[in-house]
């Protein structure tokens, strides 16, 4: 799904972050689409719907990690040449294999750059001549995808929607520490569960063991505890279908 990005800007959210005014320009925008997803584990193939989400925040921050280690990428290339022809550097193989490894640093999933720089090496054995510049192709591919990414569903939500139980995750992730220090169950955690209506009941169990604690004298402390009300429909959604583990 690859959507330009003067299209995605087109598309502002209204949903807006705590410390952001309302009054203040959108730093979200979203474009929707469908998806067909199939695998070994998947019956047949799954339609869903796509929220192709742009977030300026995230787009700055993906440039300056760039930017970074980018700087740290061409430092080490140029400490190399600084060295080229000699002592062990004037041997073609050992010169590539420092350029090999040092590249190696720059080319998983979060720290990929190695890719952004050419790399020549050229001559004989003590004769070596090497130089590197930026591209400014893959450069450009990989501006386009700061502050990208995918926010999938089955259900039939909007953008906003979708936007919004996504910010919302949170809730659910400050009471894991509950889950793994309170509450926690010996010798029945950890589990390892595989069948759906096992993990169903997992979850069920460990809610309302968070349910009690929270209402309990263990949750006097505590700034985030659920009223009867959000609990209740929370049971509701998970009885409906609504969380698929």
């Amino acid at each position: 799904m690859s959507v330009p990005l003067s299209e995605l800007q087109k598309k502002p959210l209204k949903y807006r972050p705590k410390n952001q005014k309302e009054d203040t320009p959108s730093i979200y925008y979203g474009v929707l689409g469908t998806v067909s997803i199939s695998g070994q584990k998947i019956e047949g193939t799954v339609s869903a719907r796509v929220l192709l989400f742009y977030s300026t925040n995230k787009a700055k921050l993906d440039a300056d990690k760039r930017a970074k280690l980018l700087s740290r990428y061409l430092a080490v290339l140029e400490s190399i040449q600084k060295r080229i022809n000699v002592r062990k550097y004037k041997s073609v193989d050992y010169t590539r294999e420092q350029i090999n490894k040092a590249g190696s640093n720059y080319t998983s999933v979060r720290h990929s750059v190695r890719h952004l720089v050419d790399i020549q090496l050229t001559g004989d054995d003590g004769l070596l001549v090497l130089s590197f510049m930026v591209n400014a192709e893959p450069m450009e591919h990989s501006k386009e995808r700061d502050g990208r990414y995918l926010l999938v569903t089955n259900r039939p939500l909007s953008e906003e929607e979708m936007l919004s139980h996504f910010k919302g995750q949170d809730k659910i992730e400050k009471h894991i520490g509950t889950f793994k220090g309170p509450i926690r169950i010996r010798p029945i955690r950890p589990i390892f569960l595989h069948k759906q209506e096992r993990i169903e009941s997992l979850v069920f169990i460990s809610g309302n063991a968070s349910y009690v604690f929270h209402t309990g004298d263990g949750g006097k402390a505590c700034q985030h505890c659920y009223d009867r009300r959000e609990y209740t429909e929370t049971l509701s959604d998970l009885n409906s279908g609504l969380y698929h583990l």
